[in-house]
């Protein structure tokens, strides 16, 4: 496997989001957006036009989240989330998440064969997100630049 570490480059594509990351690997800024983790790098709080700060329980569970003074409450079935306060969610074999409802309509999840989340489709067809692997390692001429992540060997 090939890591890609401290790419820079003197000027980033344009409309490109810049992205910090710290000494664990978290990611600390995105754009304009920032995050913050605990010592177990749990995201504890995020800044991204609101402000949000998260709970979590002794096993590692999240269980809460406050969004501008407003806590929703979360909901586990083993180690499975059920509910964020907003969305429940669907399991289906080997714990992967199948589905999503919400507010904003039914979202269905497709993994590929090694589990991982490839797309979420909603209830109007096309997707509404979907995962674009990149080659690895990227080809020299590779708009990949503007990303800088630290090696994990870096101080914090």
């Amino acid at each position: 496997m090939t890591t890609i570490a401290n790419l820079t480059c003197a000027s980033p594509p344009v409309g490109a989001t810049g992205y910090t990351f710290d000494s664990s690997g978290n990611r600390t800024k995105s754009g304009t957006k920032t995050f913050g983790y605990d010592q177990a790098n749990r995201l504890s709080s995020a800044s991204t036009g609101s402000t949000a700060s998260y709970t979590y329980d002794g096993t590692g569970l999240r269980t809460g989240k406050t969004v501008n003074g407003n806590t929703t409450t979360c909901t586990w079935d083993g180690a499975n989330l059920a509910t964020d306060g907003t969305t429940s969610y669907i399991y289906g074999p080997g714990g992967l998440p199948i589905e999503q409802i919400g507010s904003g309509g039914t979202s269905w999840y497709f993994h590929d064969q090694q589990g991982n989340t490839r797309a979420l489709v909603g209830s109007t067809g096309p997707s509404s997100w979907r995962w674009r692997s990149c080659p690895s390692p990227p080809p020299e001429d590779w708009t990949y630049h503007w990303l800088h992540r630290p090696s994990p060997s870096a101080s914090a």
